[in-house]
C-alpha cells in the first residue's frame, strides 16, 4: 500500500537507486514477550526474521515457517529497589542484544549489500534494509525508545497531548516519503 501522493512511485524510486543486478531483500523482524516455560515464570523476546517480499497469505499461516528464530531475547530481573532504573536497565540491554544480533544485517546495508546464494545456488549481489519490525504497542515504544506515556511519532508527552476529538493532522506534512527517500540519496551519493 502506497501512503505517499504519488500511488506507488516509491517502488519504482527504490528499483532505480539499486545497482545493477542488485536484488533488495526487504528485512521483517518480529517479538513478543512471552513464556518459554510451562512451570515457573521463565520468559524471553523470541526475534523472529522473515522477508518482506514474502505474500501476506504465507505470513499469516504457521504452518508455513515464513519466520525463523533469530534469537531469544533476555527478559532480566534486577534486584535494584528503583522500578525505573530497573526499566531503563532492562530497556538498554533489549537494544544492546537486538544490535549484536543483527549486526551481520547491519554490516551488509553499510556496506552496500553482499553476495548471497538464491534457493538454486546461483549467487545474488543482496541488500538487505530492515523495512518492518512487528511487535505489540508496549514494545514498540521500548524499541523506539519512547516511555509509554510520549508521542511515538512527536516530541509531545500525555499532558500535552490535548483534545484527540477535535485534533486535526497537518495536510502537507508526507512523513513517509522522507523517511525512505534520504537512505536512498545517501546510497547514490556513494555510487
Amino acid at each position: 500500500m502506497c501512503l505517499h501522493k504519488q500511488p506507488c512511485s516509491r517502488s519504482r524510486y527504490l528499483k532505480d537507486a539499486l545497482p545493477d543486478g542488485a536484488t533488495l531483500l526487504g528485512v521483517v523482524l518480529s517479538s513478543d514477550k512471552t513464556h518459554i516455560t510451562q512451570v515457573g515464570n521463565c520468559q524471553a523476546h523470541p526475534l523472529l526474521i522473515s522477508l518482506a517480499n514474502i505474500s501476506a497469505d504465507i505470513h499469516t499461516k504457521g504452518s508455513t515457517k515464513s519466520y525463523l528464530l533469530l534469537a531469544l531475547l533476555p527478559v532480566p530481573k534486577f534486584v535494584h529497589p528503583n522500578k525505573r532504573l530497573c526499566g531503563v536497565l532492562a530497556d538498554q540491554l533489549l537494544h544492546q542484544v537486538i544490535s549484536i544480533v543483527v549486526r551481520p544485517l547491519k554490516q551488509a546495508t553499510a556496506e552496500s549489500g553482499r553476495m548471497m546464494s538464491d534457493p538454486l545456488g546461483n549467487l545474488k549481489y543482496c541488500l538487505t534494509p530492515l523495512v518492518a519490525y512487528i511487535a505489540d504497542t508496549p514494545e514498540q515504544c521500548v524499541i523506539a525508545c519512547i516511555s509509554s506515556n510520549a508521542s511515538a511519532v512527536t516530541m509531545a508527552i500525555s499532558t500535552q497531548f490535548g483534545d484527540p476529538i477535535h485534533c486535526t493532522a497537518p495536510e502537507s506534512v508526507d512523513f513517509d516519503q522522507r523517511l525512505w527517500q534520504e537512505p536512498l540519496n545517501d546510497l547514490q551519493k556513494s555510487r
